[in-house]
């Protein structure tokens, strides 16, 4: 029987991307450790699943028909198609994970996501600290971080205590591997004194392939949507009064130019069709090949457009992201594409010019080349990683 390999990453969740990286990382592992078993730990924080399912009874309730499907679909899919433990748990309380995972793996990998956020989290639906997801001195397994983020840690404000308790626990890794140069700092500063490698997200692995394109073409044209004219996708929407504003001008921008708008994954007041979460997450990621520009405030919203070299523009006005280097900015820079990225402030910006410059230099090869240049990036980080198990 073979040795098994555990992936501990928030593969539960809401989220297309998440679920994305899970499955991805769990794929690429499995095909590149032949000699190991790579299946992800049906582990779940039980405040962040009765958050989500109180969501889904509210939208039963109010009859909000849209969420209500999203939910059973997500869920369905998770089931479906990820490469579960066969046993599960949910819970809040530390010792009870230690206890699940005890003798069940030769190494236990966490990552990728923001699973080490939560040091500076607290409140009644956050996930508790410290918890699974940092592994314990107890389990006595190889421990493995490979893409870990701590995305929004502003690990500057990390009290005492908690800041022993997370240098205690990533000191016992036998291998640091983070998805962005934030999460780099972040262990740094918690004074652990082994090397940190910068690994790529897991998605950079994921295969685009035209096996989906017939039902993404039959879905879009169901809903209207004319696939002989270009089209300019929202991902993102429209909470904030910046974004409202950004949109806008960028609706009235592309649709001067004769293209449809399209929003997926939210609703968006200025696009012409609201698509809502029609797609499961393997249509999502390349639906993007159908679209003449995106715009987009999601981390895996910039990688799908990269990775379906789709002319993009990032977006952000998250007020942490004045203090702390976001993961679309660490992700673009490495692309060196900082034109594709802008933080609503409140500042002047002339956004018809910034549209327009995306439009005239976006290069094809060069991107195809940069996306080729991070999945191979992440393959010599396994074969680092694969040296310590």
């Amino acid at each position: 029987m073979n040795k098994k390999i555990g992936i501990l990453t928030y593969h539960h969740v809401m989220n297309d991307g998440a679920i994305l990286q899970a499955y991805s990382q769990a794929k690429t592992m499995n095909e590149y450790f032949e000699c190991f078993d790579v299946e992800i730990i049906d582990y779940r924080i039980k405040k962040i699943e009765f958050k989500e399912f109180k969501h889904f009874l509210r939208s039963l309730i109010k009859l909000n028909f849209e969420n209500v499907k999203r939910y059973l679909r997500i869920k369905r899919f998770i089931n479906r198609e990820l490469p579960l433990s066969y046993s599960g748990l949910i819970s809040d309380d530390y010792d009870k994970a230690v206890r699940f995972l005890d003798d069940k793996y030769h190494a236990v990998v966490i990552g990728s996501d923001e699973v080490w956020k939560s040091i500076c989290e607290s409140g009644r639906t956050k996930r508790p600290f410290p918890n699974i997801y940092w592994l314990s001195p107890d389990l006595d397994c190889k421990k493995i971080s490979m893409a870990a983020s701590a995305n929004r840690c502003d690990y500057n404000n990390i009290d005492d205590k908690n800041r022993e308790i997370g240098r205690r626990l990533l000191q016992q890794f036998d291998f640091i591997g983070v998805r962005d140069q934030h999460t780099v700092e972040f262990v740094r500063s918690l004074g652990v004194d082994k090397k940190v490698y910068k690994v790529p997200d897991p998605t950079f692995t994921y295969e685009l392939t035209e096996r989906y394109d017939r039902i993404i073409k039959q879905k879009l044209e169901e809903e209207g949507v004319d696939l002989n004219r270009p089209i300019l996708c929202f991902r993102t929407g429209t909470g904030s009064s910046e974004k409202d504003k950004l949109c806008k001008r960028a609706a009235e921008y592309f649709e001067n130019k004769g293209y449809q708008t399209v929003s997926i994954g939210g609703y968006n007041r200025y696009a012409e069709y609201n698509l809502g979460d029609m797609f499961d997450p393997f249509e999502w990621a390349h639906v993007y090949k159908f679209f003449d520009f995106c715009i987009t405030d999601r981390f895996h919203g910039t990688i799908f457009s990269l990775k379906n070299r789709t002319p993009f523009l990032s977006i952000e006005d998250d007020e942490y992201y004045k203090r702390i280097r976001s993961k679309i900015v660490d992700l673009l820079e490495d692309f060196e594409m900082m034109n594709h990225y802008l933080y609503l402030d409140g500042s002047d910006y002339d956004l018809e010019e910034i549209l327009s410059d995306i439009e005239k230099n976006f290069s094809v090869k060069d991107v195809r080349m940069k996306v080729k240049m991070m999945r191979g990036r992440y393959y010599e980080m396994l074969e680092t990683m694969g040296e310590r198990i």
